[in-house]
């Protein structure tokens, strides 16, 4: 029977390699695999920290736990300047599709006055 910190242990395990996968993904830019494997680790955080208790007890499962958190960090704050270039972006082309919306007409750019050809017959 595995004791609560083996299985401390194990899930940590786990836990490293789900968070080693996260980094190669982000690194590559494969966002939906980052999101993937963020709701593969969700579990095993939570179960770690109910745990607490066990991992308290060992310096070493503690340890692990610990470094863990580093290169998660280092993911989420990434990802969230991704996310703040992506808005940046997406605002820049609001702003560019506003622009033409606005000069466009001046230009011929405006649907209203285009001729259409109309066949009956």
């Amino acid at each position: 029977m595995e004791t609560p910190v083996q299985r401390c242990v194990r899930i940590a395990a786990a836990l490293e390699n789900i968070v080693g996968q996260e980094a190669a993904a982000l690194g590559a830019g494969d966002y939906a695999a980052v999101l993937t494997l963020q709701e593969r680790a969700e579990p095993l955080v939570a179960f770690l920290s109910e745990q607490g208790r066990a991992s308290a007890d060992d310096a070493d499962l503690r340890a692990r736990i610990a470094a863990v958190q580093a290169p998660r960090a280092r993911s989420a704050a990434l990802l969230e300047s991704e996310i703040e270039l992506a808005r940046a972006e997406l605002e820049e082309s609001r702003f560019a599709q506003r622009q033409r919306a606005k000069i466009g007409p001046a230009y011929g750019g405006g649907h209203a006055g285009r001729a259409r050809l109309c066949v009956t017959g």
